[in-house]
């Protein structure tokens, strides 16, 4: 029996796939696509977030996915700009400690069979705010 993917998991792998798209273009001089590509990346992952909250819809995959994409658009896009010089090394150092961490703690929570949906907090949602305008 085949199983389909949902809509949502699609979103998230498209975003992953978008995250790269931008990166690419970044390195390729194409900063306005790159550019546009992003927004339009954010916007996806903030429609698919309000979607899911006002359906109720959760998942523990679907949120380890959204997490993923979401990191990886903010540093892909911060190495690339590294890789550019328009951006200081050390701030991609921050992004990437503080997803290091991240990840260590939920892969030892679920490791500890805490079934639970990894949801956005508030500090996250600012702090990935901030990512973004950066």
């Amino acid at each position: 029996m085949k199983r389909r993917i949902s809509i949502g998991m699609k979103v998230g792998l498209l975003r992953i796939a978008l995250a790269i798209v931008v990166m690419l273009a970044l390195l390729g001089g194409r900063e306005r696509l790159a550019l546009g590509i992003f927004l339009i990346t954010a916007l996806i992952a903030f429609g698919d977030s309000y979607i899911s909250k006002k359906r109720n819809l959760k998942s523990l995959l679907k949120s380890i996915v959204d997490y993923f994409a979401n990191r990886l658009l903010v540093n892909l896009t911060a190495l690339a700009l590294v890789l550019n010089g328009s951006l200081e090394w050390w701030v991609l150092v921050v992004f990437a400690i503080r997803d290091f961490f991240t990840i260590v703690i939920g892969t030892v929570l679920i490791y500890r069979d805490y079934r639970r949906e990894f949801n956005p907090t508030v500090l996250g949602k600012i702090n990935i705010f901030f990512q973004i305008i950066t």
